[in-house]
This record gives C-alpha cells, structure tokens and sequence, in this order.
C-alpha cells in the first residue's frame, strides 16, 4: 500500500518525469510487437499498423493508467484545490468571515475538549498506570456514594486484602508543621504515606530510598522525603542532601530520599515533604478514625471485576468479624484516575455550550456557502453546459467547504492553546479533580481535525446539494447577479438562519440563569460581617503546645498584644472560619435512642474565642454567648447554629440540652466530651454563599484547645483601618510571643468571600463568553440574510417606490422577513430552552452538603430571565436587519430597472 501511494504521489509531482518513463516503456513494447510481426511475415507497415490496433494509442494506455493507478483522482483533486484556493482568493471577504466563523466554533470545542481529555482520559504520570485502583468505604445501603476507609478498615482490610492485589499502599491528606527559618518560622507540608508508596506508584525516589515498614511505628517515624521542587529551592539540588535532618516543630528527622521532579499524584496537591504514615497513634484506632486512601496495582491478568469480586467477599468478611462497625461496610474498586475527580455535569455542560456556538457558526457558514453557491449559477450552468456533471461541482463546493473547515481548523487550534490555559483558571477547582494542565496533545488535535472535517461537510453538504442542481435554462438567461434564488433555496437559507436563532436562545438563556444565579449569590445572606476583618492562619504544631495549658497561655499573649496594636478592635481565635472549610465529628442527644454505628449524626465543629460571635458579628438567636467563666474547670458548654436545631432539635427547647461529642482531640488527653448548649446563633456559610447550611457546634477554647482538631487555625481581628495595613503590626506581635509560630493564609474577609465566589464568576464569564459569540454569529447571520434578501429583491423594490410605494412601507416589507424568522427561531429556542432545562436541571443544581452544582437559588425555568434573553435577542434581531434593510428603502428605481 505504501508503494503504491508513493507511485501516486510520484506521478502527481513528478509528472514529465513519469511520463518519459511511461513513454519510453511503451515505446519499447511496440518496438517489440512490431517485430514480433515482421517476423511471422508481415510487412513493416502492416506490422507497425496491426501493433497499434493490438495495443492501442498512447494517449489511451496514458488515461487507462492514470484510471487504474488513482493518478487521475489526485490529478482531479489537486486541481479542485487549486481553483477552490483561486476562488476563495477572489473572495477575501467571504473567505475571512467564513474562516473566523468556524475558528471560533473549533477553538471552543477544541478548548473545552483539551481539559476533558485532562481530565478524564490522560493516564497519570505513573508506569503502568491503568493498574491502579483506589479502594474506598461504600455503605451497602446507599452503595451510590464512596468515601475512604477508617484507619482501622484499612489495617485489617490490609491483612485481609494482600494477596489480592500487586502491591497495596496508603496515604492521608497533608499534616501542617513548623520548621525553622532564617528570619521567622516557615509552615511546610508533609503527607504521611506508608511504606509501600512508592513502590507500588513505581517511582522510586531519585536519591536515597523509600520508607521502611519499621519506620511506620510511633517514635521511629522520624524520617522525611523531600519533594523535588522543596530540595530545589531549599537545598538547592544538593545531591550530598541523604542523612541530614531537619527540624519539624521542635523534632529532628532525618532525610532519607527525595522524590522524582515529575512526582505528581494530580488527583490531591502535592505536599513539601513525605513522612511515614503511623496507623497505631493515640485514639487514631477506633473504627471511626481518620480517613486514609488506599492504592492498590492490580496483577497485570486481573480485570477490574476480578478485584471488585475479591473485595466484595473481603467487606463480607468484615461484616461478620465486626458487626458493631462494619455492619453495613462495602468495598468499591476505581480507577485511580477517576476515582477523586470532581464533578463533570458542569464540564461537560460547557462542553454542550461549546457544541452548541459550533452549529452556530456551522449554520452560518452554510448561509454564507448558499448564498455564494446561488450566485455562481451563472459559472456552474457553463460548465454543465461544456459537460460537468453534477458531482463535479458538488465535488468542488465540498473542496471549497473543506478548505474553510482546514484554515478554521488550524486558527482554531491556535486560539484553544491560550484558549485551554484560560478554561483551566476560569473553572472552579470542584468541577476539575485532576490538577494537570490541558494540552494540544495527540487526541486533542485528532479531535480537532476531526471537528474541522465534520464542521466543513456540515456547513457545505446541504448547499453544495443546492448550488449544484443548476436549470440551465433560467441560469443562461439571467446573469449572476440578479438572478432569482427559488423558493427552496430561500426556505433552506431561512432553515439555517431559524436554526441559529434557536440555538443562540438557548445559550442565552443558559448565561441568564448563571447571571441571575451570580447576582443572589452576591446577595447571599453570609451569617456575618466581613467588613474590615483580617484572618491570619497560625501553625501551633510544636510539641510545647501539645500541653493546654501551654497552648491556652500562648494564646492569651497573642491576643493581648494584637489588641492592643493600633488600629485593631478586638481579636480573636477559632479552629475554623467561615470560607476556610472544617472538620466535622460526630455527636449523640443525651436522652435519646443511640442511633446504628454507621448512622451517627456529625456536625463541623469549631473552637472558639469568648470574643468570636462578636468579632465576626454573628448574631445570637438565643442563650448566651462565652465568656471568660467558661474555663476547662467550668461545667462544659456549648452552642450550636439555628441550622443544627432545625435538624436535630426541632420540637424542643435546644437550650439546656447536652450532646456526647465524640474524639474530641485525637493528639490530646481529651476523649468524648459532654458539652451542654447555652446558646444559638445564626447561620454561617462554611465553603461558600452558594452552599447548603452546615450543622455547627461551636465550643470554647479554654474547654477544647483550638489544636485539637487542626494544628493550623486561625486568628481574627477586626479593625478601623484598611485590615491590610496592620498586618506587619500582627506578624511582630506573635513573633514577641513565639517567633517560632509562622503566618500563613493572610487575606481580608471580604477576599475570602470574593475568593469563594471565583468559581462562579468563571462559570459566568464562561457561559456568558459563549453567549456573545452565538450573539454575534447570529447578529451576522441575519444581517447576511436580510442582505441578500434585499439584493435578490432589488427590481421589485424600485418597481415598487417607481409605483409610488413609500420608503418606509419598504422598509417594513423589508424587515418582515427577519421578523418572520425571528419569530420562529425565538419560538423553538424556547421549547429547546425548555426541554434542555428538564434534562440538565438535576445536573445544575446544589447538592446538599458536597458543595456541588452550578446555579444558586434560581429556577431552572425561570420566566423573567427566559424573557429577558429572548429580548435581548429580539434587540439584536432588529438592529443586525435594520442596517441592511434600509438599503430596500434607498433603492433609486432607475438603477434598478437598468440592470433589466
């Protein structure tokens, strides 16, 4: 096959050449028939004479070869291309107008299709990738949702699960710690793994080695690999680096490897540092311990039912030796890659939007093909009329067709490439699992070359069928500038125009939900104040504060110096703050029935300042507030959200009523706790204004340490200065207390509801971007209607005004036209608005507590912002057909009639 293309090629661009070979070829075939002859006895005429008859001429055996070798069908091809580039050349502004048209189109979808493919298809950066799986916590219940396994699933799912797999690893999310630096303390990041880690990712470290499974014991844990960019930038790539120490919150360990430059697990943010996962520390034993994500490598014969097989009999193993906890547990096995991705109806509604602006520009581009095919009837009649069949010319337009789809195509890539970067920072973080940059790889450019082919035959094939199905007669009379288009050749332009406008009402509607949907999100009731607040978050993870009543005297030191900073107000401390995300636990009613192990309600709670429902200006619904009596010798107190007792409390006085709050303090002496609740306030948002209301409990510092749940928390000060600018101030007053202490995470109130609102702004200039794009194709589209109507109806016109008719009745003959089509596309654009919203409706909404879903508060058949887009789309209607039409009412009716 392959020498065969190449003889192609070889006689289409090196054509004399193979010609004077084929030539001499057949020449030396007659020299040797003629001889042949002459030698049987002929004479030499009469065998030169009976040679030709037997092999035939030269030009014959020429065309038969070029038919029998495809020569012919390339020579044909090359030449349609060549005139079609002629044409189109002829044409540059119908050539630009078409060629930015389908870029536009193919460079969204391209754009849209790169972070897809990201996404969902790009294997991770590990060899033999597709062998790796994650194995998580189902409730057979409800096997719909997958979480991760308790520390203590995991161990004994490990011993239970070993010769299941390859090899089998795991890690938890990062720990906060300390270290020294030149001027003041630096919070780094590291991830507890265990030992196996590495190996079963088959990437070991570059220098040095992995942990040993001895080291994943409490008090031999003390060794630490570096990731590559933190030996980079602190240890300056200093390969001498294995078996110096380092120091983390007061503790030396000790650096035994660094991790590849390419280690990236692209599923959760990479740490500083890796440190060995200990599963056996205090209270971290119990059954509804911290989480921990299980890896496993499957045996390169075993299939992934195989493994869920295996595991199904390993969770009723479980079951049965712990019936208490595990009564309802499964065990699911996913596709590493997928297995942590975030949500993608979102991505791929996007996607949708994307296809959607692509049929828009097709449909345009077909309208600019038809119009331009209706004028050449002209030209296509003469070439009948010499012998050109019909599939000639459909054959030329669908070059000419392909041609535009080609320099869309290759315009369109150019413009996904920033196109792509753009998508990846304009989309929230819970809509991409994976953090990997799109890329104009290999499938992404078969995608988009395949678009191009599939754009181009889209937006040609149903003009090409027209323009090609020539009447020679009327053709040959009229020349080709005033002839008259028939009337399926005007109902297939109206198609496509009518097509447009539906399309661009349901994208217009789609960004007027999200609009809506953004401005109450910025309405959205927050709970509190956030003007002129400062958050700061501090690391507390050195041993010393291990002890409460370390941590309690450094905490009443900071805060005595940071109020008394000039400009500051008040300060105060918490576990958690709003737009910062928390950590829940889990509780009981005292008084009430226990409910199943795995049915344990929980709630976000947060250690708290006396002075934090001030600060914060959360107002109180009921009870008290804290105050300084509320001390770890008091009775222990607590005070829930209004959200918490419409769930848990509905028909009863909260106040007064206690809760058993479980593993208060994993790292403390501090286990369940009976907390009474004296108070109630209002609700806070926790992740952001468009979420479902959290469950809070809310306890006082002096009681549970801040540091019981998190090593990081978070110090808070209002102020009557610009917050910024007592920053400095605050940095200087904690280091008097401990300069050991780093400050992180410094940012305003106000940036931290902004910053939570960042999704939603990308979604709306995504939407809305797509939106203005349909706007002006179909503004475009129009105007190329209305315009071409006019010059096709410029005769009748000027009869008209010479009759008498008025300017302006003419111009509203004239707009009638896009009335009518305007008319109907606003009318399907509705149904589809409509239909669409009922398939999608379920995809775009919040889901309750996973901080999901696209739009807030509004519904998905919204009536004021269905109209409001129609309109707006009638504006634009109006505008796009007013330009052109008011040349019908300019007509001079002699200049008209002349062309007669």
């Amino acid at each position: 096959m392959f020498d065969d293309w190449r003889l192609r090629l070889r006689s289409l661009f090196r054509r004399e050449c193979v010609e004077n070979e084929l030539n001499d070829e057949l020449r030396f075939h007659f020299e040797q028939q003629v001889e042949k002859l002459v030698q049987s006895g002929l004479p030499l005429a009469e065998a030169r004479r009976q040679a030709r008859l037997t092999i035939g001429t030269a030009d014959e055996i020429r065309e038969e070869y070029r038919d029998s070798s495809g020569v012919r069908f390339l020579e044909t091809l090359f030449q349609d291309v060549r005139f079609a580039l002629r044409m189109l050349r002829k044409s540059p502004g119908f050539t630009a107008v078409a060629v930015l048209t389908l870029a536009l189109g193919i460079g969204a979808n391209t754009a849209i299709f790169s972070v897809l493919e990201a996404q969902l298809w790009k294997p991770l950066p590990f060899p033999q990738s597709q062998q790796l799986v994650a194995v998580m916590r189902t409730n057979i219940k409800a096997p719909g949702h997958a979480g991760l396994l308790t520390e203590m699933d995991f161990t004994n799912w490990l011993a239970a699960a070993k010769g299941s797999f390859a090899d089998i690893c795991a890690f938890q999310g990062y720990d906060y710690h300390n270290t020294p630096g030149t001027d003041a303390a630096e919070m780094v990041t590291a991830r507890p793994v265990s030992s196996s880690f590495f190996e079963t990712l088959r990437t070991p470290p570059i220098i040095g080695r992995a942990f040993l499974s001895s080291e994943q014991t409490d008090g031999r844990d003390h060794e630490v690999i570096l990731s590559y960019p933190y030996w980079k930038s602190h240890f300056a790539l200093d390969p001498k680096i294995i078996g110096r120490t380092i120091e983390l919150d007061g503790s030396v360990y000790t650096i035994v490897g660094v991790a590849p430059a390419g280690f990236h697990l692209e599923i959760v943010g990479d740490p500083d540092m890796y440190v060995p996962l200990v599963l056996a520390r205090k209270n971290s034993m119990t059954r509804s311990g911290t989480g921990v994500e299980a890896v496993a490598r499957l045996e390169p014969e075993m299939s992934f039912s195989n493994a869920q097989a295996e595991m199904d009999v390993v969770a009723s193993q479980l079951r049965r030796q712990y019936p208490e906890g595990d009564a309802n547990l499964g065990l699911k096995v996913e596709d590493l890659g997928t297995a942590f991705e975030g949500q993608h109806q979102g991505l791929f509604f996007f996607a949708a939007a994307a296809a959607l602006v692509l049929l828009i520009a097709c449909a345009n581009v077909a309208c600019l093909l038809l119009a331009r095919g209706l004028a050449r009837q002209h030209e296509f009649a003469v070439r009948s009329t010499l012998g050109a069949k019909r599939a000639v010319l459909l054959r030329q337009l669908l070059v000419e067709g392909a041609l535009l789809g080609s320099f869309g195509g290759a315009l369109g890539i150019i413009a996904a490439r920033w196109g792509a970067s753009a998508l990846n920072a304009l989309l929230p973080e819970d809509l991409l699992g994976r953090t990997v940059a799109p890329q104009i790889d290999g499938r992404v450019l078969a995608f988009a070359i395949a678009i191009s082919l599939g754009a181009s035959i889209l937006a040609a094939l149903a003009p090409g069928l027209f323009a090609s199905r020539v009447n020679l007669t009327d053709a040959l009379r009229h020349s080709g500038h005033n002839s008259s288009a028939a009337p399926a050749h005007r109902r297939l332009r109206s198609a496509f125009v009518i097509a447009e406008i539906t399309l661009s009402v349901a994208l217009l509607f789609g960004a007027g939900l999200f609009l809506n949907s953004f401005v109450r999100l910025m309405r959205a009731p927050l709970g509190f104040n956030p003007h002129n607040l400062i958050s700061l978050g501090l690391t507390l993870s050195d041993k010393r504060y291990t002890q409460p009543q370390n941590l309690w005297l450094a905490e009443q030191q900071m805060l005595e110096r940071v109020r008394a900073v000039p400009g500051i107000k008040d300060a105060t401390f918490a576990s958690q703050i709003p737009f910062a995300g928390g950590i829940g636990a889990s509780f009981s009613i005292v008084g009430e029935p226990l409910p199943p192990r795995d049915e344990t309600p929980s709630a976000i709670l947060s250690s708290i300042s006396p002075a934090y429902f001030q600060v914060m200006k959360i107002g109180l619904l009921s009870g008290r507030s804290f105050s300084v009596q509320d001390t770890q010798n008091s009775p222990h107190v607590a005070i829930v959200n209004e959200n918490f007792v419409e769930h848990f409390l509905p028909h009863r006085n909260p106040i007064g009523t206690e809760l058993d709050i479980e593993h208060i303090g994993f790292e403390t002496s501090y286990g369940n706790a009976r907390e009474r609740i004296v108070g109630v306030v209002q609700n806070t948002q926790l992740l952001g204004a468009n979420e479902v209301p959290f469950d809070f409990i809310y306890v006082p510092t002096a009681q549970v340490p801040v540091t019981s749940f998190n090593d990081s928390v978070f110090l808070v000060a209002s102020t009557n200065v610009p917050p910024l600018s007592v920053v400095s101030a605050i940095r200087h007053e904690i280091a008097q207390v401990d300069k050991g202490i780093p400050v992180t995470h410094v940012a305003t109130m106000e940036q931290r509801v902004s910053d939570s609102l960042e999704g939603d702004r990308g979604n709306l200039i995504l939407i809305g971007a797509f939106a203005a794009l349909a706007l002006a194709l179909v503004a475009v589209g129009i105007f190329g209607a209305i315009a071409y109507f006019v010059q096709q109806r410029t005769r009748e016109f000027g009869i008209r005004l010479a009759l008498g008719a008025s300017p302006s009745r003419v111009l509203r003959h004239a707009l009638k036209q896009s009335a009518i089509l305007g008319a109907f596309g606003i009318v399907l654009g509705i149904g589809v608005s409509l239909a669409l919203g009922r398939a999608l409706g379920s995809a775009l909404y919040l889901v309750p507590h996973q901080h999901e879903g696209l739009l807030y508060d509004v519904s998905i058949f919204d009536p004021l912002t269905l109209a409001a887009a129609c309109a707006l789309l009638a504006g634009v209607l109006f505008i796009a057909s007013y330009i052109p039409a008011r040349r019908a009412m300019k007509v001079d009716p002699m200049i008209a009639l002349r062309y007669e």
